[in-house]
């Protein structure tokens, strides 16, 4: 079975207030949950770790014994778009690295829990391999 770990914010807290109330007039936020993966896409591998944000209203949050380190059963997936949602920032080869591209358009990543165990990455080739191969290899 594969779970992820609930983490707190740098304040400490497991649930974090986003700014302002929804359409529907509640107070909506996130808690953010990261589980440790093993990347063989490199010369050598290497553990890394996934994070991703469960969005809950403030009321469904009070409602749950949710606490930081606590463990979830699911895993985080990936999915890449050539749409921009919310402030996404484009993938780039490397942390700095030149900006990775599908059809000429920026490629989007996207982070998701999901309890679906068998859900797999969904991701976009890109047409400036070398580039990214060379920021692996760094």
């Amino acid at each position: 079975m594969e779970t992820v770990k609930i983490t707190a914010n740098k304040e400490g807290q497991v649930f974090t207030n986003n700014a302002g109330l929804g359409k529907d007039g509640k107070q909506y936020g996130y808690i953010r949950v990261e589980s440790q993966v093993m990347d063989f896409s490199g010369v050598v591998a290497k553990v890394k770790t996934r994070s991703a944000l469960i969005s809950m209203t403030a009321e469904d949050f009070t409602k749950t014994s949710l606490k930081n380190g606590a463990l979830l059963n699911g895993k985080i997936v990936f999915t890449e778009s050539l749409i921009k949602i919310g402030n996404a920032e484009a993938k780039r080869a490397g942390a700095d690295g030149e900006i990775l591209t599908s059809g000429g358009q920026p490629i989007y990543r996207y982070s998701k829990f999901t309890s679906d165990v068998n859900a797999v990455d969904s991701l976009l080739a890109h047409e400036n391999v070398l580039v990214a191969k060379a920021a692996l290899q760094a």
